[in-house]
């Protein structure tokens, strides 16, 4: 995961102006997709939002229908 240390704005070289982040906050708390090299422009395709569990993890099953509601483990 990106952090705000991982990012930093510079005039960009290697990707078209249209296409490359304009505010590197917009990178942070997302990973990369492929392998990308020190000082290359980072587009939005080049990111992905990480997911909000990961394998293992527990997590709390929640189903809600009507008032009744039902909770279980995961």
């Amino acid at each position: 995961m990106l952090g705000a240390d991982d990012v930093e704005l510079r005039a960009v070289t290697s990707a078209p102006r249209d296409r490359a982040l304009a505010v590197p906050a917009d990178a942070v708390g997302k990973r990369l997709v492929r392998s990308l090299s020190a000082g290359v422009a980072l587009t939005a395709p080049d990111l992905e939002v990480p997911p909000a569990v990961a394998k293992g993890d527990p997590v709390r099953l929640v189903a809600r229908v009507g008032s009744v509601t039902a909770v279980a483990p995961g």
